[in-house]
């Protein structure tokens, strides 16, 4: 029978190591003697916002390999014996691109917005006094 574990700050510290370490959750269990039913109590009832970590060391874990990937990408010869390889080339623009729109957003977004006359602020006004009826389509006006 395993020993009853508490979610200590130093246990959480190496739980989330090996995450980020991208070792499964059964052999963080075994490795660090945690029983199967704390570790299930713990993600339940997202004790000491466990849940929440896990899910926030897993993007953390993901959003580093694709950033590594990225990198391998964009170093990557696209011009090989004199020649360019076209396809690759366009690898690496999607990848540039999707970096710019993300990581650059502040610089580089494609983000529009809607604004008033010389840029000012829309003014919104409301309309009151109007009624609609369920059975007809039409906007009667209060008199």
């Amino acid at each position: 029978m395993a020993r009853p574990t508490d979610l200590t700050e130093e246990l959480t510290l190496k739980i989330r190591t090996l995450v980020l370490d991208d070792v499964k959750y059964k052999v963080i269990q075994e490795t660090l003697e945690i029983p199967d039913n704390t570790w299930d109590t713990w993600v339940n009832k997202d004790y000491k916002d466990f849940r929440k970590n896990l899910i926030s060391w897993k993007k953390e874990r993901m959003t580093k390999k694709a950033e590594k990937l990225s990198e391998e990408i964009l170093d990557m010869l696209h011009n090989v014996n004199g020649k360019v390889d076209a396809e690759l080339l366009r690898i690496k623009q999607k990848e540039s691109e999707f970096i710019r729109k993300t990581l650059g957003k502040d610089d580089y977004s494609e983000r529009t917005e809607l604004t008033g006359k010389d840029g000012k602020a829309i003014e919104v006004s409301q309309i009151t006094g109007m009624t609609i009826n369920k059975d007809d389509t039409s906007i009667q006006h209060k008199e």
